[in-house]
């Protein structure tokens, strides 16, 4: 029960945000196949971690989905380990039951039990109404006030036409002795709004009765009914006190005292019938056909005490008659079970108009369809709902391999999907047979007309979920196999790298293995060279795998070499150190020198003036050596020098000479040779000699200039002197 109200709480909630269930599952980080399962009932609450990461993600209460869950939130039971708090909490509830057995109480005992809990240390500022859910949840021996009497509609009467029969139900829970004994109980139909339309059941069986015509005390105008009663474990008659809280007749809630002393009554009492229980009703109620009995109806309901006061419920239902219309087609049956109804979520077209999960009965199928894909029968029409039905009497599975989960019939038979949906299967590992590789596992599909069975290709095995997983197209049979072909080993790709070594380099010699059966198993890979075994290496590989196997080898000796591993071989080569070429041992040359590159600079010069004369000397042979160099002028030795030169290295010797007699000299070194030209010197001309000018007397010019010069302004003076007078 826990399990089915957390998952339609979640559920409810999920829908309210807008989520799908693969977004929801993402964000509290577990697999949407498991969400599923929770919003389905199938599985327990999960642990708190992951209801409170669904309580952030739905913006919910986390406190309301823990109680869902049958889990008591953390900060109560961290109050609950206080010590005090718990022998306080057993206290008030032992005074409750002292004072249950006395006659004075009316809201005395419950304010006093509530200050009680107030006192409590750590309590003193909590609400009384969360007290209460703690103390429910704490599963302790304190129990809040209940309701002596508490009158529900399990089923309420639902809105019906003018001379057609209404069925409903109501329970009277007795939920303490404080109420007891009930006298009778009556139930009212009225009218809203003309309280003369109405039809009053009086004196309903107090105990077990079937169905059976009751009367009406307004009559036959006021239809016909028809009343069973079922009462719950303890009822019977027996006495007990009649006081108590509950809602009295016309009063409100409250607490009230029916009369002292001790009455006999139905419900239950102190012995033997000590424990809570109940009476439910199923009223059948045909109302007149009459169209002034049209409008809205309550139906009330009194436990009498005595014959003048009575308990009954707060709230009425209320329902709507009407006439007699044109008779609405029924509504559909219920889907059966392991069917989805699809057709609310198909277009025209057979196009999923949003993403719709379809589930097996027992949850462990889930098929996943993603809006926007086109699903359509055999016979091109619209889906309108698919079924997964568990076959009794499934197709035998493949040789060498077993079915590890029911086999579900996936309908209509033949419909195609485009793209693919997707499928996920449940399997338990227990069932999986010994050496079996896990994820090895795969979805098969019945070929009808071949007769076999077709492994889906994409298989995904979640090994922590055990589910498989694969795409699908089409609708036919579908199970999960697990193949059990014993192990079976084959070798491939020998390889021998290098083929061709020097003597004690390493080759390295590699096999694929692969087992190609399904079990598990273990196998000796032997290497032989020439024929004997050299070296041997055990593999264990699940069915399917394959390992490469190495060896390396080296040898001492030159020559070629066979190489086999079971039926395959091949050769590698070891080389013979090669013998080194004879080297003729060559004597080296003796010295041997050449000139070259004779230099005269300048080449012409005045008598006495320095001439430089080079040239270069260079040792063709291997071997250091000297040689002297000569240097003639007009084929006469003028100078000598030796020079010493290692092998194949050159100097450059250089001479210099002058001549005080002009011509033409030849220069000789070796076979070279060269010239240069001596000038003679040039005599001047002969130039007679010039008598020097006389030189000029400037003083005796200068004083006639001035003698001049002085006369001139004596006359000028003179003049000016006699022009004055």
């Amino acid at each position: 029960m826990e399990a089915q109200e957390f998952g339609a709480r979640i559920r409810q909630l999920r829908k309210q945000s807008g989520m799908t269930l693969r977004e929801l599952a993402e964000k509290v980080n577990i697999d949407f196949t498991y969400l599923s399962k929770i919003e389905n009932g199938a599985v327990p609450p999960p642990s708190d971690k992951v209801i409170s990461k669904l309580a952030k993600a739905l913006n919910a209460v986390k406190d309301e989905l823990l109680i869902l869950a049958g889990k008591i939130p953390p900060e109560l039971v961290q109050i609950l380990k206080n010590k005090e708090t718990l022998q306080r909490l057993r206290a008030a509830h032992a005074r409750e039951i002292a004072r249950s057995s006395s006659k004075q109480r009316r809201f005395t005992p419950m304010i006093k039990y509530l200050k009680g809990l107030t006192k409590i240390k750590g309590l003193s500022r909590i609400t009384v109404s969360i007290v209460l859910v703690l103390a429910i949840a704490a599963s302790l021996w304190f129990t809040a006030p209940a309701r002596a009497v508490n009158i529900s509609f399990p089923s309420p009467p639902g809105s019906g036409t003018l001379g057609s029969s209404l069925t409903f139900t109501v329970k009277v829970d007795i939920e303490n002795a404080d109420i007891l004994p009930i006298d009778h109980i009556n139930l009212e139909i009225y009218n809203v709004a003309d309280a003369s339309k109405k039809a009053t059941l009086e004196n309903l069986p107090l105990g077990d009765s079937p169905e059976q015509s009751h009367p009406i005390k307004e009559g036959s105008g006021s239809g016909s009914a028809r009343v069973s009663a079922t009462t719950g474990a303890g009822w019977g008659y027996a006495s007990g006190s009649r006081y108590g809280y509950g809602y009295e007749y016309q009063s409100g809630w409250g607490y009230y005292d029916l009369g002292t002393g001790t009455t006999y009554g139905y419900g239950y009492g102190y012995s033997p019938f000590t424990l809570a229980t109940s009476i439910t009703y199923t009223i059948k109620w045909t109302p007149p056909s009459a169209s002034d009995w049209e409008g809205t109806y309550k139906v009330k309901v009194m436990v009498w005490g005595d014959s003048s006061q009575a308990f009954t419920t707060p709230t009425e239902p209320s329902f709507t008659l009407s006439a007699e219309e044109e008779e609405a087609p029924a509504p559909p049956p219920p889907p059966e079970p392991g069917v989805t109804k699809v057709s609310d979520y198909v277009d025209e077209n057979g196009v999923f108009t949003e993403e719709v999960t379809a589930e097996s009965e027992d949850g462990n199928v889930e098929l996943t369809i993603d809006e926007g894909i086109t699903g359509l029968t055999e016979d091109g029409e619209p889906l309108s709902e698919i079924s997964i039905i568990p076959m009794e009497e499934p197709p035998a599975p493949p040789e060498d391999s077993n079915i590890i989960s029911l086999t579900y019939d996936l309908g209509p038979d033949k419909a195609t999907f485009d793209p693919p949906i997707t499928i996920t299967l449940t399997y338990d590992p227990d069932e999986i047979p010994e050496g079996v590789n896990e994820e090895d596992l795969v979805i098969a599909m019945w070929d009808e007309d071949a007769g076999e069975w077709v492994i889906l290709e994409g298989c995904i095995v979640d090994t922590i979920a055990h589910t498989v997983t694969a795409p699908l197209s089409h609708f036919t049979t579908f199970t999960i196999i697990a193949y059990t072909r014993p192990a079976a080993f084959t070798t491939s790709t020998l390889s021998i790298s290098p083929a061709e070594v020097d003597i004690g380099e390493e080759v390295t010699i590699s096999v694929l293995v692969a087992n190609t059966g399904n079990l598990t198993g273990s196998y000796e890979v032997t290497l032989k060279i020439d024929n004997v075994v050299v070296d041997t290496e055990e593999v264990i590989l699940a069915g399917g795998d394959n390992q490469t196997v190495t060896f390396t080898t080296s040898k001492d000796v030159a020559g070629s070499y066979s190489v086999t591993v079971d039926s395959l071989s091949d050769t590698f080569t070891v080389k013979a150190p090669p013998v080194p070429p004879v080297v003729p041992v060559v004597p080296p040359a003796p010295a041997a020198f050449t000139t070259g590159a004779l230099s005269i600079s300048p080449a012409e010069v005045d008598i006495g003036e320095e001439v430089t004369i080079s040239i270069l000397v260079t040792n063709t042979g291997d071997v250091t050596g000297s040689y002297e160099v000569s240097l003639k002028i007009d084929y006469m030795v003028v100078a000598t020098e030796e020079v010493t030169l290692a092998g194949g290295a050159s100097q450059t010797v250089t001479f210099t000479t002058t001549k005080d007699v002009a011509g033409s000299y030849t220069v000789t070194i070796d076979s070279l040779s060269g010239t240069f030209e001596v000038k003679e010197v040039e005599v001047p001309p002969f130039v007679p000699p010039v008598a020097p000018p006389k030189p000029i007397n400037w003083w005796l010019i200068g004083g006639i200039i001035a003698g001049v010069v002085i006369i001139g302004v004596v006359v000028w003076i003179i003049i000016q002197r006699r022009r004055a007078y």
